[in-house]
């Protein structure tokens, strides 16, 4: 049960990282000038953005693609056990076509899962409230790029 608190929980995380890069990237110069205008408490957020845009989408990206590879091995133990015990009724975890079969099964729901909670959704979102996704999220966003400031920079460098 705990396994699938934590399955849920970095889903929805890896769900609001996908849908916050959507809306940033929403926010352009022409954008950031306008709420500069207006004296927009975020104008100093998306100014800072948009002059590292670069580390900033490849935190999104590294943490990202982290969190996805994370939801595959958790979605994976969750399912295997439940195809393995539940539906395809194997004793014995070193048999090897219940194991394929296993590996072959839990490889599409979570890949359905991933897609839809981690690329459709998000996106869709994102697009339809870009700036309420956008302003909600880019303090958080600017706070993890500069976690994954260094490893980020080793990473885009080779």
């Amino acid at each position: 049960m705990e396994l699938l608190l934590v399955f849920i929980l970095i889903l929805v995380v890896n769900f609001l990282l996908a849908a916050s890069e959507i809306a940033l990237a929403a926010f352009g110069e022409s954008k950031i000038e306008e709420l500069k205008e207006n004296n927009d408490k975020y104008a100093l957020y998306f100014e800072k953005f948009n002059n590292n845009q670069e580390q900033v989408y490849g935190s999104i990206h590294l943490a990202s693609t982290f969190l996805t590879i994370v939801i595959s091995i958790i979605g994976y133990f969750i399912l295997s056990d439940w195809l393995n015990y539940g539906i395809l009724n194997s004793d014995s975890s070193l048999d090897f076509i219940s194991t394929s079969m296993a590996v072959i099964i839990a490889s599409v729901i979570l890949t359905i899962i991933i897609l839809v909670f981690n690329v459709l959704v998000p996106k869709a979102i994102a697009y339809r409230y870009s700036d309420f996704v956008g302003r909600g999220s880019i303090r958080i966003i600017l706070a993890l790029s500069a976690v994954l400031k260094f490893i980020t920079a080793a990473i885009t460098s080779l």
